[in-house]
């Protein structure tokens, strides 16, 4: 009984892993850094400033990187321009006018 078997094997190319899976993942790397430094100052807020409120928790911000051909990714974590308003003199002092 004859019988015959043939293997069909992909060609050689690239590999399954190109720059802009590289690149999309440092992005996603980046973000998380960002996230985690954000949770980070939250956290340690209540050691600092006396009895914050869940508003002034929330004025911690991320600006999040976006994956571009050329860009390699820019993340930051900051206190969001609102807050910022009143946060200002709990940083810098000063004495708040009504």
């Amino acid at each position: 009984m004859p019988f015959e078997i043939t293997v069909k094997t992909e060609p050689v190319g690239r590999d399954e892993l190109q720059p802009e899976h590289i690149g999309s993942a440092l992005v996603d790397s980046i973000n998380d850094l960002a996230e985690r430094a954000r949770l980070h100052v939250v956290e340690a807020m209540p050691a600092h400033i006396d009895k914050p409120t869940p508003y002034t928790l929330r004025g911690i911000g991320v600006r999040r990187a976006k994956g571009h051909r050329r860009h390699t990714g820019l993340a930051e974590a900051d206190v969001l321009s609102h807050q910022a308003r009143y946060l200002r003199l709990q940083i810098l002092g000063g004495v708040q006018v009504a």
